[in-house]
């Protein structure tokens, strides 16, 4: 699918794992939206099974790590 502006300008922040919030936030990416992926510490289990489609999910999707359980860390 080709990219488009639709969404430029609109930022989204995604916590979802494994397949169906990837592929959501791939689609907004496509369509211009900035994308940033927060993984947990160990990482999206998605990216150990498969990842190759894990990559194709994220490709132009920032990505961070944050344990979102520790309130003494931050991102």
């Amino acid at each position: 699918m080709a990219k488009d502006s639709t969404l430029r300008g609109v930022r989204v922040v995604s916590l979802a794992l494994n397949l169906p919030g990837p592929a959501a936030l791939m689609r907004l990416a496509q369509m211009g939206a900035s994308c940033t992926k927060v993984n947990p510490p160990a990482g999206d289990p998605m990216a150990h099974y498969t990842p190759q489609g894990y990559d194709t999910l994220h490709k132009g999707v920032k990505q961070i790590a944050c344990d979102l359980k520790d309130a003494k860390v931050s991102c």
